[in-house]
């Protein structure tokens, strides 16, 4: 039987963390040096023509790969289907021959995998009445520049629906916001805090060199960055909606920390200029601004849900004061069977709000739609969702720029300021963040340049602290006793013999010694922890009841039961004394004595304080919490027994 007690741990950092993760190790990957998928699509090239030694396929092959990296060339149509049904989460733009367009467009135009389909072919007029039925065709074309026209505007279209937004119902509890907000929120108040320089733009475009290297196009971008970008040009270039501002809204819709921290340049660089224009424009009087796009079916879903509630744009977002121009996007949106078309009507009313948004009519690259650009989690009310023509996939969603005394968005930036490790700035504060966040291999990169320039010997030794930490979460123990070990000779040679940190280092080691099975040496550590915290705290203090606890984590993991309940039990009493009676410590340490007492035999007496560990934590951690989940399967289990 598989059942393991919580493990209470010195905490890797003085902030304790109220919003909380899935899990230790995050399920969203970091891309690394692999090709950046753009556009998340595939492009496919259907035609029994095709051939490798022709020279009009080799041209029309170098056009759109200019468009994709991820083209796909098919004469065989039954090996094309095949691979289309394989592309399970992603969409697909075809381009299909005249010859065999009629044959295969009835069989693949109703997968939800295909997003537009291009009819290449010699004479239009043969194709424009058989191709009326079918929605996704979106042109006949008899030359390949006009299709890389259409390509493009078909995935700039795909891109502004890919803004990320956060739904946040009235009735939500903070600690059960979207984490995609609550991380991007954290993660830009964070990077603000690191002096990104010319070395760091340097970095980046060596990184899009490699992730470009077959797309002569965005590489020609890439070399501009290198040599034309600057600080006070970043909206300028963000307003190309070329290969920066595609990468930076798939970097915060995907929580791709990877990217978002190669980018920090620029996400810093967009939020000071639209900051400084904000304080120079001294927008005073109401106005109204536009935003059209596509929003799935089950993201409408979540919209309606949350109809009076707020909603965040968590990427920096393009408006326009021109209505026709963001309703042109949402119709075009509303043809798609997939989408559901969006028109916001946003009313800002600027002396009630500190959001940071300009007008950039004279810098953007696209005169004509007299823009106003909000920086990253804009936060606005939800007045009102409305069909527009009485059409059932077109709506209009009027939302209002939250007040800055509206409770609700007061209380969320609070719980975001609170978690984003005030105490602690640059880079080390970006690795404190991404270790939280489970980006452990991201943040173990960080804490490793650190070391090398590091001269003052506390910072080094929080900063082995932190890799011991990280070690830990990984389950990797010997170098997490490597690492704090580092730590821990490091502060016994700089501080007094009875120092708190040196406690805490203490205990980490007891722990992890306890988890290899060395026990002799765990029993050690952690009364070395004892003896200090017994000279420097409060007979109360939660920090005897993290020590009861661990030791019971020990005799647990020795078979020792009886001793584990009588230590879990001392844990318990110091914790409700010390802690608010909806503390998760002390769930943990109701659901310890559960364990004890289900391993002992004692059915009822497990299933009693299993019921009250899953009552405490209800009230004060999300159904989600890894402990939530784990103690209701716990709960299960032993009413099987009774």
């Amino acid at each position: 039987m598989n059942i393991k007690p919580t493990t209470s741990m010195c905490s890797k950092n003085s902030n304790d963390i109220e919003i909380v993760r899935e899990s230790g190790a995050s399920s969203i990957k970091a891309t690394g040096y692999q090709r950046f998928d753009l556009h998340k699509n595939h492009l496919i090239w259907l035609d029994e023509s095709i051939c490798d030694d022709n020279e009009d396929c080799y041209y029309t092959t170098a056009h759109l790969r200019s468009i994709a990296c991820d083209l796909k060339s098919y004469s065989n149509v039954d090996e094309c289907v095949l691979f289309i049904e394989t592309m399970k989460d992603r969409k697909v733009y075809i381009i299909i021959s005249g010859s065999l367009g009629q044959k295969v467009v009835p069989q693949i135009h109703d997968m939800s995998q295909i997003d537009t389909i291009f009819i290449f072919c010699g004479i239009e007029q043969r194709h424009k009445e058989w191709t009326r039925e079918w929605s996704k065709v979106k042109g006949i074309f008899t030359e390949i520049m006009p299709i890389c026209k259409s390509l493009k505007l078909a995935t700039q279209r795909r891109q502004q629906n890919a803004i990320s937004m956060s739904f946040i119902m009235s009735d939500e509890q903070t600690n059960q916001l979207n984490l995609n907000f609550i991380d991007t929120c954290m993660l830009k108040v964070v990077l603000a805090t690191i002096p990104f320089g010319d070395a760091d733009v340097l970095d980046y475009v060596n990184y899009c060199r490699d992730l470009f290297v077959d797309n002569e196009e965005e590489l020609n971008n890439v070399e501009q960055v290198k040599c034309k970008y600057r600080q006070e040009t970043a909206i300028w270039w963000y307003s190309r909606r070329n290969f920066l501002y595609y990468m930076l809204n798939h970097g915060i819709r995907l929580l791709d920390c990877d990217t978002l921290v190669r980018m920090g340049f620029l996400i810093n660089d967009l939020h000071r200029q639209i900051e400084q224009l904000h304080k120079d424009q001294k927008s005073k009087e109401i106005f109204t601004v536009y935003h059209g796009q596509g929003l799935s079916k089950k993201e409408f879903k979540q919209l309606n849900k949350s109809k009076g509630g707020l909603m965040s744009f968590n990427s920096f977002l393009f408006t326009s004061k021109v209505r026709e121009v963001s309703l042109r996007f949402a119709r075009d949106n509303a043809n798609d069977p997939d989408l559901i078309g969006i028109l916001f009507v946003m009313k800002i009313i600027p002396k009630h709000s500190s959001a940071i948004f300009a007008s950039i009519g004279d810098i953007n690259t696209v005169s004509d739609e007299d823009e106003v650009i909000f920086s990253m989690h804009s936060v606005f009310r939800i007045e009102e969702i409305k069909a527009i023509d009485e059409n059932e996939t077109l709506f209009e969603v009027s939302l209002t720029l939250t007040d800055d005394k509206d409770l609700e968005f007061s209380r969320i930036m609070k719980c975001v300021q609170t978690e984003s490790y005030q105490g602690s700035t640059g880079w080390f504060r970006l690795g404190l963040l991404l270790t939280d966040m489970g980006q452990m291999d991201k943040a173990e990169e960080i804490y490793k340049r650190l070391i090398d320039q590091e001269t003052e010997e506390s910072k080094k030794a929080s900063i082995y602290h932190q890799l011991g930490w990280n070690k830990y979460n990984q389950k990797n123990y010997p170098e997490a006793i490597l690492y704090y070990r580092k730590a821990l000779e490091i502060l016994e040679k700089i501080l007094q013999p009875h120092h708190p940190k040196l406690a805490t280092s203490y205990n980490n080691i007891g722990i992890v010694y306890g988890q290899l099975g060395d026990y002799s040496n765990a029993r050690l550590s952690h009364e070395k922890a004892l003896a200090i915290w017994k000279r420097t705290l409060l007979a109360d203090d939660p920090s005897f009841g993290a020590y009861h606890n661990n030791i019971g984590l020990m005799y647990y993991n020795m078979g020792d039961y009886p001793n584990a309940l009588s230590s879990y039990k001392k844990a318990s009493d110091i914790w409700e004394r010390s802690l608010p009676k909806d503390h998760p410590d002390r769930a943990m340490s109701y659901n310890n004595i559960g364990l004890s007492y289900e391993n002992m035999g004692k059915y009822r007496k497990a299933r009693s304080y299993y019921e009250r560990a899953i009552k405490t934590v209800e009230r004060s951690l999300p159904s989600n919490h890894p402990w939530t989940k784990q103690w209701k399967i716990d709960l299960e289990r032993v009413k099987a027994k009774t």
